[in-house]
Parts: structure tokens; sequence; C-alpha cells
């Protein structure tokens, strides 16, 4: 069974948008930030939640729900393998 490829949109500012049409196989997931930048919540096509989290003041995760992993956390950087 061949994986489907997926496509992660990242919107930087409300004055740029970079997207393009997903094709055959792939999948679209949005990123909702916080007011920080902070991811909160992936959501599919369709709305439904793949992934939410909650932070405490100083970044480290208070709570976790996720179908798909991801790997920007805390104000949009990535999480170490650490």
């Amino acid at each position: 069974m061949q994986r489907a490829k997926l496509i992660r949109l990242f919107l930087l500012s409300a004055i740029c948008l970079l997207s393009r049409p997903a094709t055959a196989g792939e999948y679209v997931l949005f990123y909702h930030n916080d007011t920080l930048g902070s991811p909160v919540v992936l959501t599919d096509s369709a709305g439904n939640v793949m992934w939410r989290a909650d932070y405490e003041p100083f970044g480290n995760l208070a709570t976790l729900t996720e179908t798909l992993p991801n790997t920007h956390q805390f104000i949009g950087k990535e999480v170490d393998a650490e």
C-alpha cells in the first residue's frame, strides 16, 4: 500500500498565502495559530481536527491530542528529537 503524500501550507502573514492544488493521493492540512504564532490546531480540508495542543507559559506542552504527528510547535519552531 502506497502512503499518501502530505502537503502542509504555512500562512506566514496575512499578506502572503502560498498554495497549490492538491493532486491525486495528496491532502491539505491547515494550521491555526495563536497570537504568538504557535500552532494550536491542525485541521484537514473537511474541518476535522488532526492535531491540537495547549501550551504552558514557557512553551512546554500542557495537553496534546494528535491523529497526525506535527513537528512545528511552540512559536512555530520544529521540535528536536530529544
